[in-house]
């Protein structure tokens, strides 16, 4: 082999473990945004039961008494409650709470919502 085609082979090698690093750092990227959108939730992945649901008290809803229905209709201001574990524990104070749920919800229920990416709650369940 000639010095120029040492040269080149060198170079091939070391852009194709380039290549390999580039490849390696997509993976690790993608893993730390579910990790951190995970995180946010609580989810630990691999099926375990201790995910929480999200969930805004009876008397947490607006002094309209009720959350519109709509297409979406959104109510600001509310705390929202972790549930795990059997507890109830503040995750935030001032949410955002969207409902799209074809009826409005009126005060004296508890409503379940899953968090968005955004940062704001969507209304999934309504208990009685």
């Amino acid at each position: 082999m000639t010095n120029l085609e040492n040269r080149v082979f060198r170079l091939e090698v070391e852009l194709r473990a380039v290549h390999q690093a580039i490849r390696d750092l997509q993976v690790l990227v993608g893993k730390l945004k579910q990790d951190q959108f995970a995180g946010g939730l609580g989810f630990g992945g691999g099926g375990g039961g201790n995910n929480p649901l999200f969930c805004v008290l009876s008397g947490a809803l607006a002094a309209s008494g009720a959350i519109p229905a709509g297409s979406p209709t959104h109510i600001t201001g509310q705390t929202v409650y972790k549930i795990a574990s059997g507890a109830f524990s503040s995750v935030s104070s001032a949410a955002d709470v969207y409902n799209g749920l074809p009826n409005a919800i009126s005060s004296g229920a508890k409503v379940i919502v899953m968090l968005n990416a955004d940062g704001t709650y969507s209304v999934i369940a309504v208990a009685c």
